[in-house]
């Protein structure tokens, strides 16, 4: 047991850079010289707003971690099928499914649409070594979105690890 008792345990609700960007903002409101109340009530009303989506690429990480059927993998890659996972209640969940990457993109934008996000909030993009397709989505956030300024994020080893290279994510607090 520690004996103190100054450690405030924040569920995020999420993971990845999701997780990350909670901890940005206590990191910020440190450095702004707000008290450890402050930073924790400002976390646990974050916590709930944090959306996280990203788009795989690649089916073949769903069936090795055992997703997917070899079947469904295999009939998947041949549609060029693209999930959208995104995180509810702590959950991963199918958000869509699109054929191609270019039409995956423009669903998670529709995503942030939807639920509407905080414009004076942290806002994020990342990606698991698809650079050529976070350009283009990049592009799509600040023409669609407005979004001018945004951390770019390597996406965590979480996600990664079911998803393989070549996803695309977003992260952002919800309106």
């Amino acid at each position: 047991m520690l004996e103190t008792e100054d450690v405030y345990v924040v569920d995020s609700r999420t993971v990845s850079f999701g997780t990350g960007m909670l901890a940005l903002k206590a990191a910020k409101m440190v450095e702004e010289g707000k008290d450890i109340e402050e930073i924790y009530n400002t976390l646990n009303e974050l916590a709930p707003k944090s959306r996280v989506a990203f788009a795989l690429d690649k089916l073949e990480y769903l069936k090795k971690g055992g997703r997917l059927s070899g079947a469904q993998a295999a009939i998947g890659t041949l549609l060029n099928i693209k999930p959208i996972i995104y995180i509810t209640e702590g959950r991963l969940e199918i958000l869509d499914k699109t054929r191609g990457m270019k039409k995956a993109l423009t669903r998670m934008i529709k995503y942030v649409q939807e639920e509407g996000f905080e414009k004076d909030e942290l806002f994020a993009v990342g990606t698991v070594r698809d650079f050529e397709n976070l350009a283009e989505f990049e592009n799509m956030v600040r023409s669609e979105l407005g979004v001018d300024e945004y951390l770019l994020a390597e996406v965590g080893t979480v996600v990664a690890t079911y998803s393989g290279p070549g996803v695309i994510g977003i992260w952002f607090y919800k309106k």
